[in-house]
């Protein structure tokens, strides 16, 4: 894998403009006029269990305590119809009268606006923040907003929920990192190889982010959509090693099992996603927007990932499972993606089994060169009812080159985290 071909990348933005945030806030101000002529109107939490939100954590802590049946817990953010399932059965819970969770039918057209929701931030020392999704908070005061609306019919739902934040962006020292003008801003240790800035320039950074929005339909046990929204892989609630809201989401299409499908020794639940990723304008690639060579690789990249979770029969609350997300260029002829980047999520485990893509070694391979894999295998279990739980994930970076090397080095480029709670 080449490092300083392919950085982590941004998803895209909008440039958040006056105009832009007066426009945004006279739409939420029109969301917030419910009309009958709509359908029924449903106000309250149900259209906001967002990936890594606290009304996700909610649902969550529900489940351990026996308010809804055993679910897998590993690709999230839910859908409606998942929601449903993890909805409590009654109303003694903390939160019932607050917000509408209680499980019931959808006999027909359904709308509901995503409440406005501002966020204050103060850094005094430097950038930090964490889980916040869209929202990028530098030193200084950062301030945020999402709203939108969200629709329910049948087979089919649809959300549109952007956010909307401004940071001072105030100076700071920065780690030097050898680098002149815009990259001086740029990753400390690395500016040349990922797109991890310190600081977005000298001036207040504001953006408008799609957020968590999306079109999807969930029927037939199967499901499917287009999506900016968020995603969390893996049973954790804090640190997942492939995907999780500590950055914006990025545009995606995907599909899958619309609940866990029953192959009789247990249960399988899987999602297959597509996206496309951008970087920042302080990324260390320039030129043109897809690949040409491994020196000029593009600053439009493909992603292609896989996620299952397996509930074998007669375990409570047990899953286990794992994923695969690759990043790399899009086709150098400009499409955005190309058939052997359909393929990826499916490729050979082992680096020694891949094609060989340049006749000379860089950096010190020859196979897999133009895309990256993060790889991780979970386990999670929790009994429903008992107000316990524990999971732990491990992940790695890149192929590992056969059998042999996972035996030997299984720390190598290797993370490891576990957890056990009990409520």
């Amino acid at each position: 894998m080449i490092r300083n071909a392919f950085p982590t990348a941004r998803p895209m933005r909008v440039r958040l403009t006056p105009k832009l945030i007066l426009l945004t806030l006279l739409a939420s101000g029109w969301l917030l006029t419910p009309s009958s002529s709509r359908g029924q109107v449903n106000v309250g939490g149900r259209n906001e269990v967002f990936a890594g939100s606290d009304l996700e954590s909610y649902l969550r802590y529900l489940q351990i305590l026996g308010k809804s049946n055993a679910y897998p817990w590993s690709m999230r953010a839910f859908s409606p119809w998942e929601i449903d399932q993890l909805a409590p059965t009654d109303t003694n819970h903390p939160w019932a009268a607050r917000y509408d969770l209680q499980r019931r039918t959808h006999p027909r057209l359904e709308w509901s606006y995503v409440r406005p929701t501002v966020g204050v931030y103060v850094n005094s020392n430097f950038p930090y923040g964490g889980n916040d999704g869209a929202v990028w908070q530098g030193r200084g005061l950062t301030s945020s907003f999402q709203g939108g609306i969200s629709a329910r019919w049948g087979h089919f739902s649809g959300i549109l929920a952007p956010v909307a934040f401004r940071s001072e962006n105030q100076s700071f020292p920065l780690m030097q990192n050898g680098e002149t003008g815009r990259l001086a801003f740029a990753d400390g240790q690395l500016p040349t190889y990922i797109d991890r800035p310190q600081r977005f320039g000298l001036d207040p950074y504001s953006q408008l982010d799609w957020g968590q929005s999306e079109l999807r339909f969930d029927g037939f046990g199967v499901t499917a959509g287009v999506s900016t929204a968020n995603m969390w892989w893996g049973p954790t609630n804090s640190f997942p090693y492939i995907l999780g809201n500590n950055a914006a989401g990025f545009k995606h299409i995907f599909f899958g099992t619309q609940h866990p499908a029953n192959i009789w020794i247990g249960t399988l639940h899987g999602r297959l996603i597509y996206g496309q990723l951008d970087q920042s304008e302080f990324s260390p690639i320039t030129g043109p927007k897809y690949f040409v060579s491994f020196e000029e690789p593009g600053k439009l990249r493909f992603m292609a990932g896989v996620v299952a979770s397996f509930q074998p029969r007669g375990m409570n609350g047990f899953e286990i499972g794992g994923s695969r997300f690759f990043h790399g260029p899009t086709d150098q002829l400009g499409y955005w993606f190309s058939v052997h980047d359909l393929f990826l999520p499916l490729q050979d485990l082992y680096k020694k089994n891949l094609p060989i893509e340049s006749d000379t070694l860089i950096f010190g391979g020859s196979q897999a060169l133009k895309e990256n894999q993060l790889a991780s295998l979970f386990v999670r279990w929790a009994p429903v009812g008992s107000g316990f739980e524990v999971y732990g994930e491990y992940g790695r970076e890149d192929h590992a080159l056969d059998k042999r090397d996972i035996i030997l080095e299984p720390d190598r480029l290797s993370a490891r985290m576990g957890r056990r709670e009990r409520n």
